[in-house]
C-alpha cells in the first residue's frame, strides 16, 4: 500500500487494555483487565507519523483505514469500543480499504471475527493524566461472525442477552465494591474484537478496516392501550395504594403495598404512565430510603425491572422524570449509575 502523509488533527477515542494478575478474587474462567479510556486530539506533526492508526476507523470517512496487522505474519491487533446503551446493540464495520474498490481487493481485510464482551467500572482515583482507568472481567461467552468479502458497511446484531449481561456486571459491581476501598464512579461493558481469519490482498500484505462502530437501538417501554379511558389516577387516603377512575368505574386498585408510603410525582398525559415515590411506611432509626417507581397503570405493574433490562445503565430506585423530545413523543428521562441523565420512549 502506497504510503500517505497526514498532517492533521483529529479526535479520537482510545481504549487500552492490559491483562494483570487477578489478587485471588477474578473468576477463574477470566482474568481481570485494565482499560484506559479517553478522548483526546492528536497532532501528527508532533508525533511519529502513522499513515494508517487507529483512530481512522473511527472518523467517519471510508477513503481512509486502520492497518491492523500482517496477513503473512497473521498479527492482527484487537480493537477495543464501549457498548452503548439499549437492548439491542449493533456493530457496523466496513472491512479493507474503502478508498476505491481496487485497492480493496489489493489489500487485505478481515474474514472472520471474534466479539468478547467486558463488564467494567471506574473506581475514583484510577485515573492517569490522558484517560480515565477503568477494570473489568470478561463475560463467559463469545461471538464469532464471518463477514461478507463485499465493498461496504455490514451490520450485524451482538447476540449477548441484555439480561444475562446486567446480571453479570452487577456481579462484577459487587465484587468491585468490596475489593476497592475508594468509590465507583462507573460502570460500563467495553467490547473487544480480535480478528480471528483474514483475507489475502492481490498486492498488499496489510489488512486494513475502514469503518468500526457499534450503535444501539432505541429503549422503548410499551403499554396496553386501556379498553376504557382513564379519567384520574390518585393514591388512597393510607397513601399505600394506587387508585385510578374510568369511565365505567372509580377507585379501582392498580398497585398496593402495605408496607410503603406511596406519593405520585407525575402522571403522563395519555394517563397510562406514573411516575411514584416509595418510602417505607415504618420509619425506623437512620436515613429513610425514597425509590422512584414507574408504574405501567393499563398493565397495572411496576416497571422498574423491565427499565434496567432495557438500558443495562439505569439502578433501580433512581431518580425518574417524563420529557417529550422533539417529535412530541413521550419520553423517561432517568439518572443512571454514572450519575448522567438518559432518556427512553415510553408509547
Amino acid at each position: 500500500m502506497n504510503r500517505l502523509k497526514h498532517c492533521c488533527k483529529v479526535a479520537c477515542l482510545i481504549v487500552i487494555t492490559i491483562c494483570f494478575a487477578s489478587n485471588g478474587w477474578a473468576q477463574s474462567e477470566s482474568e481481570w483487565e485494565d482499560f484506559y479510556f479517553k478522548v483526546c486530539d492528536y497532532d501528527y506533526e508532533d508525533m511519529p507519523i502513522d499513515p494508517y492508526p487507529e483512530s481512522n476507523i473511527f472518523d467517519g470517512d471510508i477513503k481512509t483505514c486502520w492497518v491492523c496487522g500482517s496477513y503473512k505474519e497473521n498479527n492482527p491487533e484487537s480493537v477495543h469500543l464501549k457498548m452503548p446503551h439499549g437492548a439491542k446493540v449493533y456493530v457496523g464495520i466496513f472491512t479493507g480499504y474503502g478508498k476505491s474498490q481496487a485497492l480493496f481487493y489489493q489489500n487485505a481485510r478481515p474474514k472472520k471475527i471474534r466479539l468478547s464482551v467486558y463488564a467494567t467500572v471506574h473506581p475514583e482515583g484510577h485515573v492517569s493524566e490522558i484517560a480515565d482507568g477503568y477494570k473489568g472481567l470478561k463475560f463467559p461467552r463469545e461471538q464469532i461472525v464471518t463477514l461478507a468479502d463485499s465493498f461496504g458497511i455490514q451490520k450485524f446484531e451482538l447476540d449477548f442477552s441484555r439480561k444475562e449481561l446486567n446480571e453479570f456486571s452487577k456481579e462484577v459491581y459487587r465484587q468491585a465494591r468490596s475489593y476497592f476501598e475508594s468509590p465507583i464512579l462507573d460502570s460500563c461493558f467495553f467490547v473487544k474484537i480480535d480478528i480471528l481469519e483474514s483475507l489475502p490482498g492481490t498486492k498488499y500484505d496489510d489488512i486494513c478496516i475502514s469503518e468500526l462502530y457499534l450503535t444501539g437501538e432505541k429503549c422503548t417501554l410499551n403499554s396496553s392501550t386501556p379498553l376504557t379511558p382513564i379519567k384520574n389516577v390518585y393514591t388512597n387516603q393510607a397513601e399505600n395504594s394506587i387508585l385510578i377512575d374510568d369511565d365505567q368505574n372509580q377507585g379501582i386498585v392498580i398497585y398496593h403495598d402495605s408496607l410503603s408510603v406511596l406519593q405520585i410525582i407525575e402522571v403522563s398525559a395519555n394517563n397510562k404512565w406514573a411516575i411514584v415515590i416509595s418510602m417505607p411506611a415504618e420509619v425506623g432509626e437512620g436515613r429513610v430510603e425514597t425509590l422512584y417507581q414507574l408504574v405501567n397503570i393499563p398493565d397495572r405493574k411496576i416497571v422498574n425491572n423491565e427499565i434496567e433490562e432495557c438500558t443495562g445503565n439505569y439502578l433501580s430506585g433512581n431518580e425518574l422524570a417524563f420529557t417529550t423530545n422533539a417529535s412530541g413523543q413521550l419520553m423517561l428521562t432517568y439518572r443512571a449509575n454514572d450519575d448522567e441523565y438518559y432518556s427512553i420512549v415510553l408509547k
